[in-house]
C-alpha cells in the first residue's frame, strides 16, 4: 500500500509538471507585436522628422495598429520618439509603449530653421 501511496504522488508530480510545461509553450507561441519592431526600423534610417505617424503592420499582426510621435529635444539634432501599439478593438491603454532617444545631426531643424531637403 506504501507502494501505490508513493507511486501515485510520483505520478501526479510528473504529470503536474508536463502541464506546466505545456502552458509554457503555448505562452510562447502566441506573437505579439512590441515597440521595439518600430524602434528599430527607424534607427535604419539617417534622417529623423519631427512629426506623428499612425499605421498597421499588415498580415503580420492585422489586429494591431502604431504610433509614432517625433520631437525635436534640442537644437542638436538630438530627438525624442515615443512609439506606441494598440490592438484593434480595445479603447485605453496601448499594448506596448517605448520611447527611444536619437541623435541625427543631419536632420532638418525646426528650431533652427532648417528644412528638409526637397
Amino acid at each position: 500500500m506504501i507502494a501505490l501511496a508513493i507511486l501515485f504522488m510520483v505520478c501526479f508530480t510528473v504529470l503536474a509538471v508536463v502541464s506546466s510545461g505545456l502552458r509554457n509553450a503555448r505562452l510562447l507561441k502566441l506573437t505579439r507585436p512590441n515597440a521595439g519592431i518600430l524602434a528599430a526600423e527607424l534607427s535604419l534610417t539617417n534622417v529623423v522628422e519631427e512629426g506623428v505617424e499612425s499605421g498597421d503592420f499588415g498580415d503580420l499582426y492585422p489586429d494591431y495598429n502604431w504610433t509614432r510621435e517625433i520631437v525635436e529635444a534640442g537644437t542638436n539634432g538630438y530627438y525624442r520618439a515615443d512609439f506606441a501599439i494598440f490592438q484593434r478593438g480595445q479603447r485605453g491603454q496601448p499594448d506596448s509603449t517605448m520611447t527611444i532617444w536619437i541623435y541625427r545631426p543631419g536632420s532638418p531643424s525646426r528650431r533652427l530653421g532648417v528644412q528638409p531637403p526637397p
